[in-house]
């Protein structure tokens, strides 16, 4: 039978991040007549090396801290890690690592070895078995069979068996768990919740300094505002895109996000029975297919770090900022092209070949092949500056130089030994020439492109109309309107006549983003002639005199198509009529 399930949008702390929308699964039984060929975009679209094309030695730790785990799932029985260092059942912490009978993972919440889900509570315990379904499935598909043998997965549960709260009550806890086991890689699918750092900081310190990669989800608030622990400096972060490399709605994007992955139509394991399936959303599913990502890098070269590996993800990334103008800058390096990625790991040589002036952040290779050779960043979107930073050995007196071009004009030019911590090139288009034979090893030049105040990107201020007739709209052409804005538009005509108002495109957010309508000049209630928000047309208004303002204000979450129209001077009387169309 169809059934379909839903995770609440409560902002709680620590929630997971799989949201389901309308998404169903049905037992395997039935897809071969109903779903002959599911949708596998989601790992096709990150250009997965096929099997034999890397060669693992020794097998990886993946800890997932997440709600509750199965371990009879045919996607997912194969795959779990078991500690040989703890003897089964005698109630000692034979490893001394604080856990006793810590066979396969541990369970946080509830301070046991049982990692499972709760009987009977597979409906409500699913995302920790969809997460590392995705994981696992990902890895099949470049390892073959193989996978197993090398993928191990340390299932860290931090919901309580008996929680009425869709949350991580100690997920935190649980990071740290992994760290004490010790994880390789470290998935976090769920973010949200005040971070105390006071009390959680040391447990980054110490994956640091035990070189443990951490990804998490960005998010699913409609948010600019990365949330914890994604938004922590050591913590890789994941935003969502749909099939059509468009932001997923609700995901958080801006300046902390690294990377992004699928958020649509994710084929993953459901637990309600061994072999039930379902297509996971938002973050969560997104942040799983990276982590699986992070795995195969680390599988081929175990010795990266993972700075290393998300090198080698975002600068080999598919920018995504042309299909996400509004966005520009926040999406961080792209879509991740794992063969590509493998290569610029484990091949050196190959790595000038990636770059790619449209990713907002990545880096430019200074060697011999780039020398005097002019190089022109131009990402898509709106940025107040490109920040540069220079990272390898520089001998002392060197005179190589960098010049910077803003973007045919010289604004700078530095001695590579006399660089500056970071250099900021105002503008959204630099050229950059390298003049020198750098040595034996290649600096890097480092970027990163600063995103405009999207609230200002499309609209901003007051902007004044004297002409009897025009158009005005909301600024953002095919994309769509920026959150958080306030703009006006002050008409005035000549004395005697009212003003026309005509609409002609018309998409906000119901009852949330308003364009108002004043009589005259200010923003006063008593002023106010109507308030427009929704798809609907709104329909004609004439103004009463000669003069009428225009107020858009948008809130920081859902936007729309926005607004256009079209004024002219009139002296029909005040009032409103039938849209036109």
């Amino acid at each position: 039978m169809l059934k379909k399930f839903f995770l609440g949008a409560v902002i709680l702390p620590v929630l997971l991040c799989g949201r389901i929308t309308a998404q169903s699964f049905k037992d395997s039984a039935t897809i071969t007549a109903s779903i002959a060929n599911p949708d596998y975009r989601a790992y096709d679209e990150l250009q997965l090396p096929k099997p034999g094309k890397i060669k693992p030695i020794h097998p990886l730790v993946i800890a997932i801290i997440d709600d509750g785990f199965s371990f009879t799932h045919r996607d997912c029985k194969n795959y779990f890690y078991h500690n040989t260092k703890e003897i089964t059942g005698n109630g000692i912490d034979d490893d001394k690592n604080g856990y006793v009978d810590d066979i396969t993972g541990w369970d946080v919440a509830d301070n046991d070895n049982d990692v499972s889900i709760p009987a009977g509570r597979e409906e409500y315990f699913y995302h920790g078995t969809m997460v590392m379904s995705i994981i696992t499935r990902l890895a099949k598909q470049c390892l073959g069979d193989k996978a197993g043998d090398f993928i191990r997965i340390l299932p860290i549960k931090t919901m309580p068996d008996k929680s009425q709260k869709p949350y991580l009550e100690f997920g935190y806890e649980g990071i740290e768990c992994a760290v004490n086991m010790g994880a390789d890689i470290i998935v976090c699918a769920w973010s949200g919740g005040k971070y105390d750092a006071h009390k959680y900081s040391h447990i980054f310190e110490e994956a640091q300094k035990k070189g443990i990669l951490i990804v998490g989800a960005a998010g699913n608030f409609y948010s600019q505002q990365t949330d914890p622990p994604a938004s922590l400096s050591t913590v890789y972060a994941v935003a969502a895109v749909d099939t059509a490399l468009k932001k997923v709605k609700n995901s958080n994007y801006g300046s902390k996000i690294d990377v992004v992955a699928a958020g649509q139509n994710v084929y993953a394991a459901y637990p309600l029975k061994d072999n039930t399936y379902f297509y996971g959303e938002g973050t969560s599913a997104a942040v799983a297919l990276i982590g699986g990502c992070a795995a195969i890098l680390k599988l081929a070269a175990p010795l990266s770090t993972p700075r290393q590996m998300f090198s080698a993800l975002k600068n080999t990334s598919q920018p995504v900022d042309s299909v996400n103008r509004y966005y520009g800058g926040k999406l961080g390096a792209g879509l991740p092209q794992l063969s590509d990625a493998l290569n610029y790991l484990l091949n050196p040589n190959s790595r000038p070949q990636y770059f790619n002036a449209e990713r907002p952040v990545g880096e430019i290779i200074l060697d011999k092949a780039n020398s005097n050779r002019m190089i022109e960043l131009h990402p898509v979107g709106g940025y107040t500056n490109i920040s540069f930073k220079l990272s390898g050995k520089v001998k002392p007196g060197l005179k190589d130089r960098m010049n910077f071009y803003t973007p045919d004009s010289l604004y700078a030019s530095y001695l590579l030994s006399e660089f500056p911590i970071k250099a900021e090139i105002p503008g959204g288009v630099v050229k950059v020439s390298y003049e020198g034979k750098s040595g034996n090893e290649p600096l890097i030049l480092n970027y990163t492109a600063n995103a405009i105040d999207s609230t200002t990107l499309y609209c901003s201020g007051t902007k004044y109309y004297e002409a009897s007739s025009g158009e005005i709209s909301d600024g953002s052409g095919k994309a769509d309107y920026a959150n958080n804005c306030s703009c006006k538009w002050q008409i005035k005509v000549a004395p005697g006549k009212h003003v026309r108002l005509e609409f002609d495109q018309f998409d906000t957010q119901s009852k949330i983003d308003n364009v108002y309508i004043y009589q005259g000049t200010e923003t006063l209630q008593s002023n106010l002639i109507a308030r427009f928000s929704g798809p609907t047309l709104p329909p004609v208004v004439t103004s009463a005199s000669n003069e009428l303002l225009i107020w858009f204000v948008t809130d920081p979450t859902i936007t729309g198509e926005g607004w256009h129209l079209r004024y002219t001077t009139t002296d029909d009387a005040p009032g409103s009529s039938l849209p036109v169309r």
